[in-house]
């Protein structure tokens, strides 16, 4: 059973992301660059109030926005505000096993837009970017290798129908997804990069796969670090450390991401964080490239001075941006743009459906 609940911000002055420009005090209220720090923790428990307060206390000093949790083991569905000022979210079956949700810093509870949890092991909140844009965080706890595989088909199923539903612009899915991605697979593209850890078994291509069929990175795969700063998850034993819990996302937003030994609650799982940075312009300038329109090349052949001499005036004006993705974004278009203004674009000639010799008999 779905629930869902929403945030009436309506009357409630919101506070600025943190890092973002508004934040920083900029004049402009169109905020266009937005940094988030974002983390999934297997918390292993928080059934008991002791645990929510330990972990509150692990978390101060330390620099986080949204916390995506794993195996709370709390029954039913719960939204509260701590002591601290913080906002939880729990979703759950029982308190022997399972439950998802959220921490989110008291410095963005008021940009959620809602709290959506799809059943015990996936959950989702979207948060308001600015004007414009959203995020959409979806947090999991997949099945174990006890499990058989219709199980996690289900799952995979449940994250991708989620994401469909919701129309944010910007997907990050996270948590505890009990599956080894290992070493860059020469089939897996750009959805996987060249630095996971330890080898790859069965569940880690089905992530891949699904990572894959839905536009996202799988973001600890792409940054060196040493072993010790990579797994997530320890034996019991001590003897067998994995990585297992992972951030993916899309937009390439994925700046960075880490291991946090420093926040430890006695859970066998190791909280991992990922540095986000959303940059609406550069989205908005993706979409307002012009597609469908070709330059007519025999005319611009021929008024090649005029083009040249054009081009080099708009280059005079073009001002330099913060990224080399955004300045490319910026020549390219400015190239197309003059190209069209000077040749205009190509005529499209209409097939004649008879042939000659048909219409001459």
């Amino acid at each position: 059973m779905v629930h869902t609940h929403n945030m009436n911000t309506r009357n409630t002055k919101r506070p600025s992301v943190p890092g973002s420009r508004k934040a920083e005090g900029a004049k402009n209220p169109r905020v266009s660059r937005v940094q988030l720090n974002i983390c999934t923790y297997n918390v292993r428990t928080l059934k008991d109030p002791e645990k929510e307060k330990e972990l509150e206390q692990e978390l101060i000093g330390f620099k986080w926005d949204i916390i995506g949790l794993s195996e709370t083991r709390k029954k039913g569905e719960q939204l509260k505000q701590l002591q601290s000022g913080h906002v939880l979210y729990t979703i759950g079956e029982n308190e022997s096993v399972g439950g998802v949700g959220f921490l989110v810093n008291k410095n963005i509870k008021d940009r959620v837009i809602e709290y959506k949890g799809e059943s015990s092991r996936v959950t989702s909140l979207t948060l308001k970017v600015n004007s414009k844009y959203q995020l959409q965080v979806i947090q999991v706890y997949a099945p174990t290798s006890s499990h058989n595989d219709e199980e996690v088909e289900e799952l995979y199923e449940e994250i991708g129908k989620s994401m469909e539903k919701n129309k944010s612009q910007y997907k990050i899915v996270m948590g505890d997804f009990n599956a080894k991605v290992g070493q860059h697979h020469q089939s897996d593209g750009a959805t996987v990069g060249k630095f996971g850890l330890g080898e790859r078994n069965e569940r880690g291509t089905r992530l891949m796969q699904f990572a894959k069929s839905k536009g996202l990175k799988i973001g600890n795969t792409f940054y060196r670090k040493r072993k010790i700063r990579k797994w997530t998850w320890i034996s019991p034993n001590g003897e067998t450390r994995n990585e297992i819990d992972y951030i993916l996302a899309n937009k390439n937003m994925i700046q960075n991401v880490n291991v946090i030994k420093r926040v430890n609650i006695g859970s066998d799982h190791i909280m991992v964080r990922s540095k986000i940075k959303m940059n609406t312009r550069l989205e908005r300038m993706k979409m307002m490239r012009p597609k469908g329109m070709k330059v007519n090349i025999n005319a611009l052949k021929q008024r090649e001075n005029e083009f040249q001499l054009e081009l080099q005036n708009r280059f005079e004006a073009l001002q330099e941006e913060d990224s080399v993705e955004e300045m490319a974004l910026n020549i390219t278009k400015t190239i197309k743009e003059c190209a069209m203004e000077t040749a205009g674009k190509e005529e499209r000639r209409r097939e004649e459906k008879l042939k000659q010799e048909t219409k001459n008999c």
